[in-house]
């Protein structure tokens, strides 16, 4: 399956000069959860390996584990 999330302000995210995948990743993670995007997506059904797209960004959902 694959989601397409549309706000403005993570569209804008993109990598550049010095800015490492996992950089970017960290970044789409956090604003995710700030924005409860994570958890919108989740009660949408998302699952592990569906396609997330935002902007020109595309990654595989990978859920974080939830602490205890």
């Amino acid at each position: 399956d694959e989601f397409v999330v549309s706000a403005p302000g993570l569209e804008r995210i993109k990598g550049g000069a010095g800015v490492t995948p996992a950089d970017l990743r960290w970044q789409l993670d956090y604003q995710f959860k700030r924005l409860g995007i994570d958890k919108a997506l989740e009660k949408a059904g998302v699952k592990a390996g569906d396609r997330i797209r935002c902007g020109e960004l595309q990654w595989e959902w990978a859920p974080k584990e939830k602490k205890k």
